[in-house]
């Protein structure tokens, strides 16, 4: 393994880890996310926008394992606010990726169209799995 693999392999666990505490330690960031930010919650703004834009640029640079990985660890609103920033171009990955437990919290936050898009840039053989995995809407 390449020293450049081992520390981008490295990045990533630290990345994947930083997403996942700020979405779990501050609520006021996941708050914001789901558009149910309370006055209490918004201490400092210049801190909550400095937080929400990290956030935003970890899902930006995860790939879909590690986007899943953090989805996985998350509890069900930090998850669901995690869901709203992924891309729709990686979503189709990221359920693949993802256990079946968590499915059904992501896709409810799914219309029928967005699901269709969201598997759209997979192989057959990867819709065909997600469509007889996914629990039935």
């Amino acid at each position: 393994m390449s020293v450049l693999h081992k520390k981008s392999a490295r990045l990533r666990d630290e990345e994947r880890a930083r997403l996942i505490w700020l979405l779990s330690t501050d609520k006021a960031v996941t708050s914001a996310l789901l558009g149910k930010l309370t006055l209490a919650e918004r201490y400092d703004e210049g801190t909550l926008a400095d937080d929400l834009a990290e956030v935003e640029m970890l899902v930006s640079h995860l790939p879909p394992p590690d986007l899943a990985d953090a989805l996985e660890a998350l509890p069900y609103d930090a998850r669901t606010a995690l869901w709203c920033l992924v891309p729709d171009d990686k979503r189709g990955e990221v359920l693949l990726e993802a256990s079946e437990n968590v499915w059904g919290d992501l896709i409810d936050k799914m219309s029928d169209p967005e699901l269709l898009q969201a598997m759209q840039p997979l192989d057959i053989d990867e819709q065909v799995y997600l469509l007889q995995h996914l629990p039935p809407t």
